[in-house]
């Protein structure tokens, strides 16, 4: 526990006072919406799914230690991993809904960006600067957002030059004060622990993709079997061919569910009346993307 307690940077105690404070006062000023809050993040659905991660993880974690790769210090990235990447991997599902997004996501674990973002947050200053510079980075950071996405308003084009003038001065700081810690003591970040903790969140992003992805395919299937269990022009055992033959033909396939998806929202009539229903869909499913 000692260890792992020592892993936090200045940087990461910092992010977690602030984050904390944050959430204190929007969970004060928003006491009324806190129960309708908790009871949809504790839906009957999303609590078997979050019995489904945490055995997945635990899992795989029970592993790393057996094959003695696991130590105690890097349960601080795992849940620095999992309450930012894996949270909003799961959150935002439905975002991903073709394959080129997972692509995406597997393009950027293997960039330069990684160890850059790594080394940059390696190298903190003291607890009390990082206390000083973090919210007001973040405040920056932020009203520039603000000021570009609302560019058509008056004054606020100017207003988003300027504070991303202060970002990119903040950034270059930055980048020196690394460049300089790391010619003083690149031995200290040559370890093994930190080989390790580099690599963590783009492992653990690679091994948790897969349940991601089933997690999209379940999402597709349920939008599509509710809607076709809405209709009553088809019987219960038509409904019952309709989703075996999206089922074998479909599989796992995103595009394919996609297509299922169109089939039994706008082609209603051949569902009731096509009379090979099960060859209908396969050609219907597979050979869509080619019309």
């Amino acid at each position: 526990m000692d260890e792992f307690f020592k892993s936090f940077s200045n940087r990461e105690i910092s992010v977690i006072v602030w984050a904390a404070v944050f959430f204190s006062i929007l969970i004060f000023r928003s006491k009324e919406n806190i129960k309708p809050f908790l009871k949809a993040l504790f839906s009957k659905h999303l609590v078997i799914l979050y019995l489904i991660i945490t055995s997945y993880l635990t899992t795989v974690i029970a592993w790393l230690s057996k094959i003695n790769i696991w130590q105690p210090a890097l349960y601080k990235d795992f849940l620095m991993w999992f309450f930012t990447v894996g949270m909003i991997m799961i959150f935002n599902f439905n975002k991903l809904k073709t394959h080129a997004d997972f692509v995406k996501i597997l393009a950027r674990l293997f960039s330069l960006s990684i160890v850059v973002e790594f080394v940059i947050g390696y190298f903190t200053l003291s607890l009390f600067a990082e206390l000083l510079i973090v919210p007001i980075v973040t405040i920056i950071s932020i009203s520039a957002v603000y000021s570009d996405y609302h560019k058509e308003r008056e004054g606020y084009p100017g207003v988003s030059k300027v504070l991303k003038t202060i970002l990119s001065f903040i950034g270059v700081g930055a980048i020196v004060f690394v460049l300089y810690r790391l010619v003083q003591s690149y031995d200290e970040l040559l370890t093994w622990y930190n080989l390790k903790s580099l690599l963590l969140f783009p492992a653990f992003t690679l091994i948790f993709l897969p349940l991601v992805y089933l997690t999209v395919v379940y999402s597709k299937y349920e939008n599509i079997f509710i809607l076709l269990g809405s209709y009553r022009f088809i019987d219960d055992q038509r409904k019952a061919k309709i989703k075996w033959a999206v089922f074998f033909y479909a599989n796992l396939n995103l595009n394919y569910l996609d297509n299922a998806k169109h089939i039994v929202t706008f082609e209603k009539k051949q569902l009731e009346g096509e009379q090979d229903i099960r060859n209908y869909l396969k050609r219907e499913i597979r050979e869509r993307l080619n019309k």
